[in-house]
């Protein structure tokens, strides 16, 4: 019997999975890179969307006016349309909440 046949009837399961042994396990610090890398790609889109729709546009909201870049009332919309869905789940969540303690304190 050689030293190579000992050896190998010796392993576990756990050390002939697929994976090798150095395998990289996913991290708070490798999710941020992740997530900050997602960001500046989406920053760098919405820079060049703005640097392309520069020519302003004439804005009437019930008895304002004005004129602004159009890339400005795009990202201005999004931006109220964002405030809003967050709006709507705090409320909803706050709702939850408030029905989950009603729930524990009968």
């Amino acid at each position: 019997m050689t030293t190579d046949e000992t050896t190998s009837s010796w392993r576990t399961d756990a050390t002939l999975s697929d994976e090798p042994e150095d395998a990289s396990k996913r991290t708070r610090i490798s999710a941020a890179w992740v997530g900050i890398t997602s960001g500046l790609a989406a920053l760098v889109v919405v820079l060049v969307f703005a640097l392309q729709n520069l020519h302003t546009s004439r804005v009437t909201f019930f008895s304002l006016h004005g004129q602004l870049p159009l890339a400005v009332l795009l990202l201005l919309a999004a931006a109220l349309g964002g405030v809003t869905v967050f709006a709507f789940g705090a409320a909803r969540i706050v709702q939850l909440r408030l029905q989950a303690r009603h729930r524990v304190s009968r």
